[in-house]
């Protein structure tokens, strides 16, 4: 095998364009998976930090875990996730000093 083949550059360049847009196809599914971001660009960790306020220690996890899977069910995991969001409710209700 020549090195220096075009055919086998090319080979090459093609192999590490393709590598490259799979490592930027992960660092995405990774840092902005699609089922966490809303048709306006809006994230779940956006909508969540703007909204548990004065929550802490298990009322803001309870309540975060629930508001999440409702926000991506229908883009994920489906009734899953609605009962997954139901069972977190139910925890918050349960545990919770909620006035």
């Amino acid at each position: 095998m020549n090195l220096n083949d075009p055919i086998h550059q090319k080979r090459i360049e093609v192999g590490i364009k393709m590598d490259l847009q799979e490592n930027a196809r992960i660092k995405e599914a990774v840092n902005k998976p699609r089922h966490y971001i809303g048709s306006k660009g809006l994230e779940v960790k956006e909508v969540l930090e703007n909204f548990v306020k004065n929550k802490s220690g298990m009322e803001a996890h309870r309540w975060c875990s629930a508001v999440e899977y409702l926000l991506r069910y229908a883009e994920k995991n489906g009734v899953e996730d609605l009962k997954k969001a139901r069972k977190n409710m139910d925890w918050l209700i349960e545990e919770g000093d909620i006035k």
